[in-house]
Protein backbone atom coordinates (compact mmCIF):
# COMPACT_ATOMS: atom_id res chain seq x y z
CA UNK A 1 0.00 0.00 0.00
CA UNK A 2 2.79 2.44 0.86
CA UNK A 3 5.54 0.67 -1.07
CA UNK A 4 6.66 3.69 -3.11
CA UNK A 5 6.78 5.86 0.00
CA UNK A 6 8.72 3.19 1.89
CA UNK A 7 11.33 3.01 -0.85
CA UNK A 8 11.72 6.77 -0.84
CA UNK A 9 12.10 6.91 2.93
CA UNK A 10 14.63 4.06 3.02
CA UNK A 11 16.58 5.75 0.22
CA UNK A 12 16.65 8.98 2.24
CA UNK A 13 17.76 7.09 5.36
CA UNK A 14 20.60 5.44 3.42
CA UNK A 15 21.73 8.82 2.12
CA UNK A 16 21.42 10.38 5.58
CA UNK A 17 23.67 7.59 6.88
CA UNK A 18 26.64 8.51 4.69
CA UNK A 19 29.55 8.36 7.10
CA UNK A 20 32.04 11.19 7.48
CA UNK A 21 34.76 8.88 6.17
CA UNK A 22 32.84 8.49 2.90
CA UNK A 23 32.54 12.21 2.26
CA UNK A 24 34.57 13.15 -0.83
CA UNK A 25 37.07 16.02 -0.78
CA UNK A 26 35.86 19.44 -1.88
CA UNK A 27 36.35 20.76 -5.41
CA UNK A 28 34.63 18.06 -7.43
CA UNK A 29 31.86 18.86 -9.88
CA UNK A 30 29.73 15.87 -8.81
CA UNK A 31 27.37 16.29 -5.85
CA UNK A 32 29.35 16.00 -2.68
CA UNK A 33 28.45 13.16 -0.32
CA UNK A 34 28.13 15.67 2.51
CA UNK A 35 25.61 17.69 0.50
CA UNK A 36 23.59 14.58 -0.35
CA UNK A 37 23.66 13.57 3.33
CA UNK A 38 22.56 17.02 4.51
CA UNK A 39 19.73 17.24 1.97
CA UNK A 40 18.49 13.76 2.96
CA UNK A 41 18.62 14.63 6.67
CA UNK A 42 16.70 17.85 6.12
CA UNK A 43 14.15 16.09 3.90
CA UNK A 44 13.47 13.43 6.55
CA UNK A 45 13.12 16.17 9.15
CA UNK A 46 10.66 18.12 7.00
CA UNK A 47 8.65 15.00 6.12
CA UNK A 48 8.27 14.13 9.79
CA UNK A 49 7.22 17.64 10.79
CA UNK A 50 5.14 18.95 7.92
CA UNK A 51 3.82 16.15 5.73
CA UNK A 52 0.93 14.46 7.54
CA UNK A 53 0.12 12.07 4.64
CA UNK A 54 3.60 10.55 5.10
CA UNK A 55 2.96 9.71 8.75
CA UNK A 56 1.63 6.17 8.02
CA UNK A 57 4.80 5.49 6.05
CA UNK A 58 7.27 7.09 8.47
CA UNK A 59 5.69 5.64 11.62
CA UNK A 60 6.73 2.86 12.22
CA UNK A 61 9.08 2.46 9.18
CA UNK A 62 11.79 4.65 10.69
CA UNK A 63 12.05 2.21 13.60
CA UNK A 64 13.15 -0.44 11.10
CA UNK A 65 16.14 1.78 10.34
CA UNK A 66 16.91 2.52 14.00
CA UNK A 67 18.75 -0.72 14.79
CA UNK A 68 20.79 -1.84 11.71
CA UNK A 69 24.46 -0.87 11.99
CA UNK A 70 24.54 0.44 8.40
CA UNK A 71 22.23 3.30 9.44
CA UNK A 72 24.11 4.35 12.60
CA UNK A 73 25.36 7.66 11.14
CA UNK A 74 21.70 8.60 10.55
CA UNK A 75 20.80 7.98 14.20
CA UNK A 76 20.38 11.66 15.19
CA UNK A 77 18.15 12.27 12.17
CA UNK A 78 16.07 9.16 12.87
CA UNK A 79 15.65 9.99 16.56
CA UNK A 80 14.69 13.58 15.73
CA UNK A 81 12.15 12.51 13.09
CA UNK A 82 10.69 9.82 15.36
CA UNK A 83 10.47 12.33 18.19
CA UNK A 84 8.57 14.78 15.97
CA UNK A 85 6.21 12.03 14.84
CA UNK A 86 5.69 10.76 18.40
CA UNK A 87 4.89 14.27 19.62
CA UNK A 88 2.28 14.70 16.87
CA UNK A 89 0.77 11.26 17.45
CA UNK A 90 0.58 11.78 21.21
CA UNK A 91 -1.33 15.01 20.64
CA UNK A 92 -3.64 13.92 17.82
CA UNK A 93 -4.07 10.13 17.92
CA UNK A 94 -2.36 8.44 20.89
CA UNK A 95 -3.57 4.97 19.85
CA UNK A 96 -1.35 5.18 16.74
CA UNK A 97 1.68 5.78 18.96
CA UNK A 98 1.70 2.08 19.89
CA UNK A 99 4.14 0.19 17.68
CA UNK A 100 2.62 -2.86 15.98
CA UNK A 101 5.61 -5.13 16.69
CA UNK A 102 3.49 -8.29 16.61
CA UNK A 103 1.89 -7.40 13.27
CA UNK A 104 5.03 -6.19 11.51
CA UNK A 105 7.90 -8.71 11.49
CA UNK A 106 10.32 -6.05 10.19
CA UNK A 107 10.00 -3.91 13.31
CA UNK A 108 12.62 -4.39 15.98
CA UNK A 109 11.17 -5.58 19.27
CA UNK A 110 10.77 -3.37 22.31
CA UNK A 111 14.01 -4.64 23.90
CA UNK A 112 15.97 -3.82 20.72
CA UNK A 113 14.49 -0.31 20.54
CA UNK A 114 15.25 0.31 24.20
CA UNK A 115 18.79 -1.07 23.84
CA UNK A 116 19.51 1.14 20.83
CA UNK A 117 18.20 4.29 22.51
CA UNK A 118 20.12 3.44 25.70
CA UNK A 119 23.26 3.04 23.59
CA UNK A 120 22.69 6.46 22.06
CA UNK A 121 22.32 7.92 25.54
CA UNK A 122 25.58 6.26 26.58
CA UNK A 123 27.46 8.10 23.81
CA UNK A 124 25.39 11.29 23.46
CA UNK A 125 28.11 13.25 21.65
CA UNK A 126 29.01 10.58 19.06
CA UNK A 127 27.07 12.60 16.49
CA UNK A 128 25.64 16.11 16.92
CA UNK A 129 22.38 16.12 18.90
CA UNK A 130 22.28 12.32 19.17
CA UNK A 131 21.79 12.23 22.94
CA UNK A 132 19.35 15.11 22.93
CA UNK A 133 17.04 13.46 20.39
CA UNK A 134 17.31 10.01 22.00
CA UNK A 135 16.54 11.53 25.42
CA UNK A 136 13.45 13.22 23.95
CA UNK A 137 12.21 10.07 22.18
CA UNK A 138 12.64 7.51 24.94
CA UNK A 139 10.10 8.97 27.41
CA UNK A 140 7.44 9.01 24.70
CA UNK A 141 8.01 5.31 24.02
CA UNK A 142 8.57 4.31 27.65
CA UNK A 143 5.01 3.14 28.46
CA UNK A 144 5.07 0.56 25.67
CA UNK A 145 8.70 -0.48 26.12
CA UNK A 146 8.39 -1.32 29.83
CA UNK A 147 6.00 -0.28 32.61
CA UNK A 148 8.92 0.42 34.95
CA UNK A 149 10.71 2.67 32.46
CA UNK A 150 8.51 5.76 32.88
CA UNK A 151 9.67 6.65 36.43
CA UNK A 152 13.28 6.21 35.34
CA UNK A 153 12.71 8.53 32.40
CA UNK A 154 11.14 11.14 34.65
CA UNK A 155 13.89 11.05 37.26
CA UNK A 156 16.98 10.51 35.08
CA UNK A 157 16.30 11.55 31.51
CA UNK A 158 14.86 14.97 32.27
CA UNK A 159 18.13 16.19 33.85
CA UNK A 160 20.17 14.54 31.10
CA UNK A 161 18.05 16.15 28.39
CA UNK A 162 18.43 19.55 30.08
CA UNK A 163 22.18 19.11 30.20
CA UNK A 164 22.37 18.04 26.56
CA UNK A 165 20.22 21.02 25.52
CA UNK A 166 22.43 23.49 27.39
CA UNK A 167 24.37 26.00 25.29
CA UNK A 168 27.61 24.46 24.05
CA UNK A 169 26.56 20.91 24.88
CA UNK A 170 26.50 19.95 21.21
CA UNK A 171 30.15 20.91 20.90
CA UNK A 172 31.34 19.16 24.06
CA UNK A 173 33.43 16.10 23.47
CA UNK A 174 32.67 12.70 24.97
CA UNK A 175 35.69 12.74 27.29
CA UNK A 176 34.60 16.01 28.91
CA UNK A 177 31.05 14.70 29.24
CA UNK A 178 32.22 11.51 30.97
CA UNK A 179 34.55 13.44 33.29
CA UNK A 180 31.73 15.69 34.48
CA UNK A 181 29.24 12.92 35.25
Amino acid sequence: RHEGGQRLVLYLVKQAAIADADVAPQGRKLPQAALVRDVSQKTLDLLSKTCDPMRPVLWPLLFEALTPAEYLPAAPTLCKALGSLATKLAATSPAELVLPVRLNPNLPGHPAIFARLALYLAVPHRWPSLGLHAAALLPMLAPQLSPSLRPLCDSQLAPLAARLAAPGAANADAATYRADT
